[in-house]
């Protein structure tokens, strides 16, 4: 995936397409599954900084796009794509940047300002001649408090992908700055810029929950949790409780229904705030 977007080839439409299956289909047979690695490598891990927010970007416009029904399933591709390839043209900078400590030069704003146009420049370079895909790249940063239903498709896709990369990019921390917690992402995602709830950013909550599976959460008996899974309500997961209320690590984990009022969340954790961190293997293995 790093390789493919970093280093697109002659064939990159080809293997691009092949992607997009191979992912789609994952989060059709087992979607928490693939939320909980995505979540929790974005978390955590500053290696390979620009495919992970690419994939996690696609996860969260893909299971967007499923909740707003008067989309087919062209335009829930052309969302996934649009994700995927919206950066292309700045993925080394991004994990440049993902590094470091410093302000951004003037080079760098500038590089940033230009990408969307730069990325769709790319595209067509690449072969791609899909005239919604390659705008909606190009608007992609745009940003305009509208309802959604009043919006042209093109603009409906940019917006969606637009708060699927706001949830995602404050949930990823870098060198310069701490990740937020996923009810903070999940608040900047649904709010608009006039402060007022945006109709994507509902459809994406509606879809991963305000605590996505990944994420930590304090709970109402003192625990500390990782999310497994969704939940039928959007506050309500089944976690594992990793950490005592004594602050001690748990000698074997336990499964906690948040539905269940002694022990439902009470607090989004920032994962830099904890210090115990249990292995992907070992969250993938309670799902």
């Amino acid at each position: 995936m790093h390789s493919l977007l970093c280093s697109p080839q002659a064939n990159f439409l080809e293997q691009l397409t092949l992607l997009d299956s191979q992912l789609t289909e994952h989060l059709s047979v087992n979607c928490d599954r693939v939320l909980i690695t995505l979540v929790s490598h974005a978390s955590n891990e500053l290696h390979q900084y620009s495919s992970t927010h690419a994939m996690l970007d696609m996860a969260l416009s893909h299971l967007g796009g499923l909740q707003i029904s008067a989309w087919d399933d062209a335009m829930r591709k052309t969302a996934r794509l649009a994700s995927l390839t919206m950066n292309i043209s700045m993925m080394e900078l991004q994990d440049r940047l993902s590094q470091q400590i410093q302000p951004l030069s003037e080079e760098q704003k500038a590089e940033i300002a230009s990408h969307p146009a730069r990325s769709e420049e790319k595209l067509r370079v690449l072969g791609c001649a899909d005239a919604l895909w390659l705008e909606v790249v190009r608007r992609h940063h745009e940003a305009e408090p509208r309802l959604f239903s009043e919006r042209k498709p093109v603009s409906q896709l940019a917006r969606l992908i637009q708060r699927a990369d706001v949830f995602a990019s404050r949930i990823s921390p870098r060198k310069s700055r701490s990740a937020l917690s996923a009810a903070a992402a999940a608040q900047a995602a649904y709010l608009g810029e006039d402060h007022n709830p945006d109709e994507v950013g509902a459809a994406l909550i509606k879809a991963v929950g305000i605590y996505p599976p990944g994420c930590w959460v304090g709970l109402a008996n003192g625990e500390l949790a990782v999310v497994l899974k969704r939940g039928e309500k959007a506050h309500c997961p089944l976690v594992a409780a990793f950490v005592g209320p004594d602050g001690i690590p748990l000698i074997t984990p336990r499964t906690r229904d948040t539905s269940d009022p002694a022990c439902g969340v009470s607090v989004s954790l920032a994962p830099g705030k904890i210090k115990y961190r249990p292995s992907l293997n070992t969250l993938l293995r309670m799902l």
